[in-house]
């Protein structure tokens, strides 16, 4: 299978031409962190949006309440600043709704237009395959699961060292 750095490198790249990707997995938190570090590597600024918050930062802090998706797609290309937005929610509600469909295709088509200080990046972050509407709009790339590395850094944080006399030492 793939590997997370392969990923990163794709997005990055895809990124840098103005693509929108879809990431497919149901590994919000993961994804978050993958698509964080492209960020840093491309100097934007990592935003998350959910249509129950809003748009945040990469530690959480709202920076926008923006919670209507045609309301964040039109304001998308208007935000200063150089971004990556990974949006969590959005594939749910563009699906059966043509206005916010229109909107996705234009931000599409305004994403090279953006000044260089300006620009965005967008990762549509689901776990389902990308849609008929946006074949031919943005690449779809499936998030890797897990490598051992990955499990056994998890298990490493999360497990409790017990001594050899079963006593738990902390």
């Amino acid at each position: 299978g793939r590997k997370l750095t392969d990923i990163r490198k794709e997005v990055d790249g895809l990124i840098r031409s103005r693509v929108i990707v879809w990431l497919r997995t149901r590994e919000e938190v993961r994804a978050e962190r993958a698509m964080f570090d492209v960020a840093r590597r491309l100097r934007m600024e990592p935003m998350v949006w959910r249509m129950t918050v809003g748009i945040t930062d990469a530690l959480g802090t709202s920076v926008s309440v923006i919670t209507d998706p045609r309301a964040l797609l039109r304001a998308i290309p208007t935000r200063d600043g150089r971004e990556l937005l990974v949006l969590e929610d959005l594939a749910n509600v563009t699906q059966n709704d043509p206005t916010s469909r229109r909107l996705l295709r234009d931000l599409v088509r305004q994403l090279p237009k953006l000044a260089l200080e300006n620009s965005k990046g967008i990762v549509i972050v689901d776990d389902s395959p990308l849609p008929d509407y946006l074949r031919g709009l943005a690449y779809e790339l499936d998030f890797p699961l897990p490598d051992k590395e990955v499990l056994d850094e998890v298990v490493e944080t999360i497990a409790i060292p017990v001594a050899h006399d079963g006593h738990v030492t902390l």
